[in-house]
């Protein structure tokens, strides 16, 4: 599993203190008591914190960027401190960079990540309905060796998808994902090919030569 981002986290944060603030005024909305404002004005300030926290925290990946470019033109807070033409070129921004890693679905390199994508929804499909239930030994085995093929299927589709150059910014941030998860630094002779092709997308991307 993917290490959940710093920057997500406090994205997470903020979105779970907004629905709270947003539950608190509408289940309170003709409450003046003491104790109403009390709540309304720690929420706020948790509120308001959390939005310092989403925008201060660094982005490290491509999405985590254009989550907190979104975040940025969407969110009223900034809207009101944030001169008109500022606000629309942030929102340009965000809309360049989802357009960025918005993927195609039908070139060489998608086709071979949907290929992965479904190898592991077949392993986990099979681990689902056939997992023995008890420590029965043979039980085991069988299960183990009935896996095997499907464990193969997604080594075979990763590399696949590593060796496949990368058309954008995008495709390589999704081969970095499968590299992680996969942990194809373990895979042998074919890791120094992968880093080729990996060194080839980058140059390429930065606008040199591969």
């Amino acid at each position: 599993m993917t290490k959940i981002s710093d920057f997500a986290r406090a994205q997470q944060a903020f979105s779970h203190i907004d629905t709270a603030l947003a539950l608190w005024g509408k289940e309170h909305d003709d409450d003046n008591s003491p104790v109403h404002n009390a709540g309304w004005d720690a929420l706020a300030c948790a509120h308001a914190k959390a939005v310092d926290e989403v925008g201060q925290t660094v982005a490290t990946s491509l999405h985590d960027i254009a989550a907190k470019a979104a975040f940025i033109a969407t969110l009223p807070d900034y809207v009101d401190v944030i001169d008109e033409w500022a606000m629309k070129a942030i929102r340009a921004l965000a809309d360049d960079l989802a357009r960025l890693i918005d993927r195609p679905t039908q070139d060489a390199f998608a086709v071979k990540l949907r290929a992965y994508q479904r190898a592991i929804e077949d392993r986990e499909q099979f681990e689902k309905a056939n997992r023995p239930a008890d420590d029965d030994n043979a039980a085991w085995t069988a299960y183990e060796d009935a896996l095997a093929p499907l464990h193969d299927a997604v080594s075979h589709t990763a590399c696949a998808v590593m060796l496949e150059p990368a058309p954008d910014a995008a495709a390589l941030a999704e081969k970095r994902r499968v590299f992680v998860i996969e942990e194809m630094q373990h895979i042998g002779d074919s890791v120094g090919a992968m880093v080729d092709v990996l060194i080839a997308d980058g140059l390429r991307l930065a606008g040199g030569e591969a």
